[in-house]
């Protein structure tokens, strides 16, 4: 991945969901300078849903990845992977598959299953559908 020297500049930073998220945390309670707030899995799932392509989802999601407390969900991964299968990257969801159960303590839950199989249904992939299904 490469360096980026301002992180601001992503437009991770400028979509009006990140925007509307430190809005309500501003709003909600008042943060020092040294602290944070931790965005809930909910705001993180949409903030990837809410980019343009597959690479900035995948970046949006690694970088929440990094965020001091707080840890990836179903939810988060589902939103992932429904951007990848949007883009066709059916590879990237393989490799996310076989995280998932080390990354969050449990396997996908079906709705990811099921994203997965209407991503592949769009893409008319209608034999992976079936393989997937068996």
């Amino acid at each position: 991945m490469p360096q980026i020297s301002n992180p601001s500049t992503l437009p991770i930073f400028r979509s009006l969901t990140y925007q509307r998220f430190l809005f309500c945390s501003l709003q909600s309670k008042c943060i020092s300078s040294s602290s944070s707030p931790v965005p809930s899995q909910q705001h993180i799932a949409h903030l990837i849903l809410d980019q343009k392509s597959f690479s900035q989802a995948l970046q949006t999601f690694k970088w929440a990845s990094k965020l001091p407390n707080f840890t990836h969900s179903q939810s988060t991964y589902r939103a992932l992977i429904h951007k990848l299968c949007a883009f066709r990257q059916f590879d990237i969801v393989k490799e996310l598959l076989q995280e998932i159960p080390n990354a969050i303590g449990s396997p996908p839950d079906e709705d990811i299953f099921i994203t997965i199989v209407r991503g592949l249904g769009r893409a008319r992939m209608v034999k992976r559908v079936i393989k997937a299904v068996d």
